[in-house]
Order: structure tokens, then sequence, then C-alpha cells
């Protein structure tokens, strides 16, 4: 991957927010190691020419990884991919499921309809199919599970959290005077 500024076209990944950040996330490679996975690649920090101030981390790929791991349980936010094998659909279904968030998952497969059952089965708030981070401002985006505050970014969705539903009942039936303020026939 071409690592470089945020916002250039050429870059295909930027770097991490803060120097914190890429101590955290260089934090979960670290235990990901220690918990019996195999990095196999990346996971340094990384220098780019001409941003040697940014906070770049290699691209980083971890093996073996089971779901009790760490890297398998938690939301990294930088880049990391974990491999984690499965035997059958209900042990897939299983894996991504049992799990405390659910912001995104996503599924690579010549099999559109089990594309499709994957993402009916999946609990998480969006899930991207052959492809990966792709976004709209008029698709909502918000997790499931601990991921997220509840609401929704983006689409009408996002609406939801300026507005106050009011609900207001009439019996028509009622006696309406006939005089008094504001009131004529």
């Amino acid at each position: 991957m071409r690592l470089g500024q945020g916002l250039n076209p050429d870059s295909q990944m930027g770097p991490l927010v803060s120097a914190s950040h890429r101590e955290t996330v260089r934090g979960f490679v670290t235990v990901a190691g220690d918990e019996g996975a195999d990095i196999v690649a990346g996971g340094r920090d990384a220098t780019v020419e001409g941003l040697e101030s940014g906070y770049f981390l290699e691209p980083t790929v971890i093996d073996r990884v089971t779901n009790d791991m760490t890297v398998a349980q938690e939301e990294i936010f930088g880049p990391v991919v974990s491999i984690l094998r499965f035997s059958d659909w209900e042990e897939l279904i299983s894996l991504a499921n049992d799990v405390s968030y659910g912001l995104a998952s996503g599924v690579w497969t010549s099999d559109v309809n089990k594309a499709l059952k994957f993402a009916d089965a999946v609990r998480a708030g969006t899930v991207w199919i052959n492809t990966y981070g792709m976004f709209d401002v008029a698709v909502p985006f918000g997790g499931q599970k601990m991921s997220g505050f509840g609401g929704r970014e983006l689409g009408e969705e996002a609406l939801d959290a300026y507005l106050q539903a009011k609900s207001i009942w009439i019996d028509t039936e009622a006696v309406i005077p006939t005089q008094g303020q504001g009131i004529s026939r």
C-alpha cells in the first residue's frame, strides 16, 4: 500500500490521528503476538518521505487469530487485518456475531447469494460485499451492540437526533364552548 498524505489521491493509506493512537494500535499488534497469533506483515512504525512527523504505521496482517484473542474482540481503528479461519457457515456467523461490537463487516465472495445471507445474519450496522469503506451521505451509517452511540450518521436517519416527536390527541365529539377568548361561531 502507498502510504502518504491522507488527502492525496495517490495515497492508499494516510497516517493515524496521533502518536498515542499509533501506540495503541501497535499495542494491539504486540498483544496479538503475545496471545499466539502470527504477525505476518507490518505492525511497525513507518516513515514517509516528506512526512516524517506523520503517525504512520505499516499495514498489518495477523494470522492464526482465534475469536478469544484481543484483536478479534476489540475495535482497533487502525491498519490491521486479522485472519480467522472457520469450517462451516454456522461457525462463520457465530464468529462474526460473538463480539461486543458491530460497527461494520465485510465479506469477499463470488457467491452473491451467500454474501446476502451473511449480510442478513451478521449483527453489524454496515455490511460491505466485495468492497470495504464505501460511504455516501444519503446512506445511514452507525453500529450495533456497543459500537457507536445508538444513532445513525448520514442519511435521513441522522436527522432523528435533532427532532422531537409530539403526539396530539383530540376528541372531535367533545363539546366545544361557543363563547370565550378566541372562540367564535
